[in-house]
């Protein structure tokens, strides 16, 4: 036989003997010469007409090695590198809708799926920069299957929950608590930029040659203030039986800034500094797409700045116009969430800055 030959008589024997030709068949796609003409036939035979043939919802662990076997060769036929016409790897349009419809089909399957096993094969593949092309789709079956996952976990809260949040006690659900967080780090906000005690300075390094140490020269690094500003987090969440931690730990041993805990349900508050390289992009790289998928947040979560001043920028916002206030910086940070993030993701940024008159002479430094 051919090499499209042997690669419709192995798809074939998915249907009879899967369990030991589908290694037989991955092997042959993944092996030898012209991998991207043994991927294209095994796809005509699989998608015969417009929708794959038979019932292909495979054990999950089989449906991760498919996906891994024709994904990696033959790219998205909606891949944008090659623009939003469509660019077809195989040998003509037809293998570029064929395998779009198969792969769909497969991470679909994989998508409706909410056990540990899936979970970690589907964040797998959409980590796999063999199928880069395939990103896109892969990221928005994570965010179906998250969603499935939290209606799955969804526990409403009973009538003395709710009583008991309506009168200032513990929150009663995933929303209750990021809003409870929200709103404590509000109040913060205000009392460190206001307070009469200086709370700022904590943010920043003081000057060794000022004998008041009232001058500062340069902000802490991240640890530091995240440290500063959980401190006092953890005083105002106490009487709500709220625990708030460093470090929450998540899938895929993904850390974040801050964890606030009640009962079952858990909200991340996700904190950069005004001169962080990754200002306007940890949004969706960070809080998004590693931590409010834990099931525990319900989607929920806080994303916060510190605010040390224009001065402190070191990337320029998408638009290309940097922010002059802190206010200018919270308006821009929203605008890059989609409507549905705006209703689950709160952007709080926290004025830290110094004072006129309260940096040292040397200059503000640079860590």
């Amino acid at each position: 036989m051919d090499s499209a030959q042997r690669a419709c008589w192995l798809g074939a024997g998915l249907f009879v003997e899967r369990e030991s030709l589908l290694p037989a068949l991955v092997d042959f796609v993944s092996r030898g010469r012209d991998s991207e003409g043994k991927a294209g036939a095994l796809v005509h035979f699989l998608v015969p007409k417009r929708k794959p043939l038979g019932d292909q919802e495979w054990p999950t662990a089989e449906l991760i090695a498919l996906v891994r076997a024709v994904g990696a060769r033959l790219s998205s036929p909606w891949d944008e590198r090659h623009g939003s016409s469509g660019h077809f790897l195989g040998d003509s349009f037809a293998i570029g809708t064929k395998v779009d419809a198969l792969v769909n089909n497969w991470l679909d399957t994989l998508a409706g799926r909410v056990d540990e096993e899936a979970v970690a094969g589907l964040r797998s593949l959409a980590d796999d920069p063999a199928l880069n092309s395939w990103q896109g789709r892969l990221l928005r079956a994570c965010d179906d299957q998250m969603r499935r996952l939290r209606l799955e976990a969804y526990t409403p809260p009973s009538l003395p929950e709710i009583r008991n949040a309506l009168g200032g006690g513990p929150p009663a659900g995933a929303a209750d608590l990021a809003a409870l967080v929200a709103d404590k780090l509000a109040s913060l906000a205000d009392r460190i930029r206001d307070g009469n005690t200086d709370p700022w300075q904590q943010y920043w390094h003081t000057d060794p040659d000022d004998p008041k140490g009232r001058k500062v020269i340069k902000p802490k690094s991240e640890d530091p203030c995240r440290d500063a500003l959980l401190s006092d987090l953890q005083l105002l969440l106490e009487p709500h039986d709220v625990d708030a931690q460093p470090e929450g730990h998540h899938a895929e041993d993904a850390r974040s800034d801050i964890i606030a805990v009640h009962a079952t349900r858990a909200i991340v508050v996700e904190i950069r500094k005004t001169d962080s390289k990754d200002l306007w992009t940890a949004i969706e790289d960070q809080l998004i797409a590693r931590y409010t998928r834990d099931p525990r947040s319900g989607g929920y979560g806080i994303f916060l700045v510190l605010w040390f001043g224009a001065d402190h920028l070191r990337r320029s916002p998408p638009s290309g116009t940097r922010p002059r206030t802190r206010e200018e910086l919270r308006r821009m940070l929203e605008g890059l969430l989609i409507q549905e993030q705006r209703r689950t993701i709160t952007v709080i940024v926290v004025d830290v800055s110094a004072p006129a008159g309260r940096i040292a002479s040397t200059g503000v430094g640079r860590e």
